[in-house]
């Protein structure tokens, strides 16, 4: 006979809060960037939902990206649990910590954990929002245009003052990373 293990810890994984519910929210910076004709609000949520995929994380991701249809605070959840990197690294407490204007942390990782080199415009996130969630007056023909004569808000993924989210107006045919938010 072989004896049976009785597990020490009897806690269960549903007794953990989840995102959206009180738990930790995973947010990243997607690994390829992209230019200004994603496809709209909803071409940058396939965007994230792709690098998530990819990166085996788990739940829902929206991008944070406002435009003439929609704002980042419309559309995305408001969590009461705390906003986080890939590796743990606490950006803000909650989704009000979040909006106040500065982060915690920059969001200086991909959703693998890697550090995007900040050379050129690699640091650049599109994001057509300042950092309270709302549209901003730029974002690349609501995110349809490549065109170098339109442009389209972007944030700095290297920072975490208000620039993080509000930037600079920066030609559509430049390739940017975008920002991810989990949702669920």
């Amino acid at each position: 006979n072989t004896p049976t293990e009785t597990p020490t810890n009897t806690a269960t994984a549903t007794n953990t809060p989840t995102c959206g519910s009180g738990g930790a929210c995973y947010v990243f910076r997607t690994s390829r960037p992209y230019l200004g004709n994603f496809g709209g609000l909803s071409g940058g949520d396939a965007i994230c939902a792709t690098h998530a995929t990819e990166a085996e994380l788990p739940g829902t991701y929206k991008a944070w990206l406002s435009d003439s249809t929609g704002t980042a605070t419309a559309r995305l959840i408001h969590s009461t649990g705390p906003y986080k990197l890939v590796d743990g690294t606490i950006i803000a407490d909650d989704w009000d910590d979040l909006v106040d204007g500065t982060l915690d942390a920059a969001i200086a990782l991909d959703e693998d954990g890697a550090a995007i080199d900040v050379a050129a415009f690699n640091s650049y996130v599109w994001t057509g929002t300042n950092s309270a969630g709302d549209r901003w007056v730029s974002y690349c023909r609501d995110w349809t245009s490549q065109s170098a004569d339109d442009t389209g808000l972007a944030g700095r993924g290297d920072v975490a003052t208000s620039s993080w989210s509000l930037s600079s107006a920066l030609t559509c045919s430049l390739m940017l990373r975008l920002y991810c938010i989990q949702q669920s």
